[in-house]
């Protein structure tokens, strides 16, 4: 029987919290929700959690639609900007995950890039997809 390689058991292993900062993205995160744990399932990873950051007075519908999608509706503070919704996502996410990845809810960032990265977490610190870099591409402008 073959021995088991150590760095793919160590990949197994490994938690993943996703964020999503969302400003009313709901008809993006109907879609998106359901493209990443998709996404997230052909990797070894386990996905424990999946936070999707709403402005401060989110309706309640929202965040009963989000649960019911599978992820965890946060609601940001102390205020609606973009840096108070990535700091409330961070915050939330559990101390004993190993893999925090972050991803916009408007669809500008492909879940079909999730396994790409992930790929690469074990031989990085940060692993970070640009359209900036060679080979990288978006279709805003």
């Amino acid at each position: 029987m073959p021995s088991p390689d150590p760095e793919a058991a160590s990949l197994a292993a490994q938690s993943l919290t996703i964020v999503i900062p969302a400003y009313d993205e709901l008809p993006n995160l109907r879609v998106l929700v359901p493209a990443i744990f998709d996404a997230v399932a052909t990797t070894p990873f386990h996905l424990a959690d999946l936070i999707v950051v709403l402005r401060r007075d989110a309706e309640e519908a929202e965040e009963a639609e989000l649960r019911r999608l599978g992820a965890r509706p946060v609601r940001r503070g102390p205020s609606d900007t973009f840096g108070d919704a990535m700091r409330t996502g961070l915050a939330a996410a559990s101390e004993q995950v190993e893999l925090v990845l972050t991803m916009d809810a408007d669809g500008s960032h492909d879940p079909l890039r999730i396994p790409l990265l992930l790929a690469e977490a074990s031989a990085a610190d940060v692993v970070v997809a640009s359209r900036y870099v060679s080979g990288g591409s978006s279709d805003n402008s």
